[in-house]
């Protein structure tokens, strides 16, 4: 397992699990969480740096929000909250060069879409232009998806497939920062989402590689 990233911000298609991931890593790993969609809640120096940028959405607000979050006690995990635009991408950069460690999160879009009503759902969040809202952030993405593929290369992982299968957390963060020996020899489940139900099916050792390559997009087996 290399070093955790002091900085870590996560990107991608609404309802893939970015929060789930994030709490996660909050539970298991120490880190700090700070939601780009709650205004960057918290009461953490780099909670309100972050707080201060989105209010005045200008680069020397990014890069404070850098400079303190990279000495801070716990690692930090932002959920970046952005239209995928260019300019976003743009600022992402400034924030990677200044030592952000970024990825971005994706799967199949229908399953992300329901995951994303149910997450709204149950969270008592509504949004006015209900589906329009999900079909703009998506729009934005696909419009730009060239420049967001050749900006995060290799870091893009698939976190929820058709079933609906969300891709757990530990062997998300096993793609992530290459342990995929650990993610071999942990016998985990593999959670199947349902609206009425949950059913978790344990996976045999040999499907755990196999997970992993498939969530980091390389050649798998899986079925």
């Amino acid at each position: 397992m290399r070093k955790l990233p002091r900085v870590l911000i996560l990107w991608g298609v609404p309802g893939v699990g970015k929060t789930t991931f994030a709490d996660w890593l909050v539970e298991n790993k120490g880190f700090i969480r700070i939601d780009s969609d709650l205004g960057g809640a918290g009461s953490s120096k780099a909670a309100k740096a972050w707080s201060a940028f989105l209010k005045r959405s200008e680069t020397p607000e990014a890069l404070a929000f850098m400079k303190v979050a990279r000495y801070s006690q716990q690692p930090i995990v932002l959920e970046f909250g952005m239209y995928a635009t260019v300019g976003a991408i743009a600022l992402l950069e400034q924030l990677r060069q200044a030592g952000a460690e970024v990825w971005w999160f994706d799967g199949d879009r229908d399953e992300a879409f329901e995951a994303w009503k149910r997450e709204n759902r149950k969270s008592g969040r509504t949004f006015d232009f209900g589906e329009r809202k999900w079909s703009q952030v998506v729009a934005f993405v696909n419009e730009n998806w060239p420049h967001l593929a050749e900006f995060f290369g290799s870091n893009i992982v698939r976190t929820i497939e058709a079933g609906p299968v969300h891709v757990l957390p530990a062997v998300t963060f096993a793609a992530m920062l290459g342990d995929k020996r650990r993610a071999q020899l942990q016998n985990e489940p593999v959670t199947l989402l349902c609206e009425q139900k949950v059913t978790v099916l344990k996976e045999k050792k040999s499907r755990a590689s196999c997970n992993v390559n498939r969530v980091r997009g390389e050649p798998h087996d899986c079925h």
